[in-house]
């Protein structure tokens, strides 16, 4: 994984048009934002985790008007972007740090909501572990992620097109699982979901990778 820092460069650097290219990323938070629906309490408190230009916090302030919601970043650029969001109807706070080191008390948050964004941090167990300690008891880690597979066919275009594209190897379910299970989790519940997005021209989608962010991977 790129360092702690390249990261926050990249995201600032794209941070304003972030949200016009970033079909994919919304998406995947209409979709987790659906299961909140499965929860067995009322949320106190939620904590947006890699919140960006913050969309679903936004989402989650609207949808849970009496839970105090926080929205983490380790983008300042991203988070500017969030605080126009913000505005007065839909007040949340917003937080830089990494995720890796939550600047939370321990059992301080009710839900945690994570989409697409757990994979930018090294190590998923210590991030799991790191997420437990915050979590109230009987509280709720929602999060997505990307599976095996993603990102093959911009592997094989490029070995066709001009040489090799490296991309990351992502973890399966069976992988994540250990690692909620080993972060004290009890009973993870996953399942897939496949997206497919169509691009004309292999530049199309570099151009939206790099305006996501995401081409830092590649």
């Amino acid at each position: 994984m790129p360092e702690r820092h390249e990261i926050a460069r990249s995201f600032d650097d794209v941070a304003r048009r972030y949200d016009s290219h970033a079909a994919l990323e919304q998406e995947a938070g209409k979709r987790l934002l659906a299961r909140t629906a499965f929860k067995r309490l009322e949320p106190a408190r939620i904590l947006d985790l890699g919140c960006g230009t913050g969309s679903c916090t936004a989402d989650l302030k609207k949808t849970f008007r009496k839970a105090q919601v926080l929205g983490l970043d380790i983008s300042g650029a991203m988070l500017d972007e969030a605080r126009r969001k913000a505005g007065l109807r839909r007040r949340f706070r917003l937080l830089r740090a990494d995720m890796s080191r939550l600047p939370l008390s321990n059992q301080s948050v009710d839900m945690v909501f994570a989409n697409l964004s757990t994979f930018w941090a090294p190590d998923p167990e210590s991030l799991f572990a790191e997420i437990r300690r915050i979590l109230r008891p009987e509280g709720m880690f929602l999060f997505t992620g990307y599976g095996p597979g993603t990102l093959r066919q911009l592997a094989e275009a490029g070995t066709q097109l001009h040489g090799s594209i490296r991309v990351p190897v992502f973890p399966d379910l069976l992988e994540t699982g250990d690692a909620l299970t080993a972060a004290g989790f009890r009973e993870p519940v996953m399942d897939t979901e496949r997206i497919t997005l169509r691009y004309s021209r292999l530049d199309a989608m570099l151009d939206e990778l790099q305006a996501t962010g995401t081409a830092l991977l590649v």
